[in-house]
């Protein structure tokens, strides 16, 4: 393979070749193989493999990044798989029965006269864990931080961030991301909410 593959940081990366292999999902008798064709790099990454949408595709794969599992059919029955687990761990349920899992979340509200300041508890919790959880959350909600406007003031002894790069290094801006009108409109939002509290602060790089 003699074209060139550019990473999130916009680096060169040169493939050293490709390589056919078959890919299993989920486990028997909830299992499904293709043989899939990789492109081999020698780059470091926190993955070990990173599959692409034609991949996905070919197993007919539903994603929710919400509850960080994909979802495929295998045969007359489908199988939930855990992104962040490995095969061993993977759940198996029949096909339309409904998956029990800590992941899935009801909105709950906490101060009867803010109805915006809600937060989000398990649906799978013990009815009695539940109303621990929710009776324990109502009484110290005069606690919680509700937007960064909340939070002024913290002392640097408390907590600060800070980027550890050598006095000598030499900055570099790096290149502009464009973005749709509606992604920079929330952006712009987030961005101005930490600037007025006070989080972050505009720098003035040298041209």
């Amino acid at each position: 393979m003699a074209t060139s593959l550019f990473g999130f940081s916009g680096h060169e990366v040169r493939p050293l070749g490709q390589i056919q292999l078959p890919l299993s999902l989920g486990e028997e008798p909830l299992r499904r193989t293709h043989s899939i064709l990789f492109t081999v790099v020698d780059a470091p990454s926190a993955y070990n493999v990173i599959l692409r949408r034609p991949t996905l595709s070919s197993f007919e794969v539903v994603i929710s990044t919400f509850h960080q599992k994909i979802k495929f059919l295998s045969k007359t029955k489908s199988a939930l798989a855990t992104k962040r687990k490995p095969a061993a761990e993977v759940q198996a349920v029949q096909e339309g029965e409904p998956a029990r899992t800590l992941s899935a979340k009801v909105s709950i509200q906490i101060i009867p006269s803010h109805p915006h300041r809600v937060t989000q508890i398990a649906t799978g919790l013990p009815e009695e864990l539940k109303e621990k959880l929710v009776d324990c959350l109502t009484q110290n909600s005069d606690i919680f931080a509700w937007s960064t406007a909340e939070i002024t003031g913290v002392s640097p002894d408390v907590m600060e961030h800070r980027l550890n790069t050598l006095p000598d290094v030499r900055l570099v801006r790096q290149k502009r991301r464009h973005f749709s009108p509606e992604q920079d409109k929330i952006i712009r939002e987030e961005v101005n909410k930490l600037k007025h509290a006070g989080q972050i602060r505009e720098v003035q790089f040298p041209t």
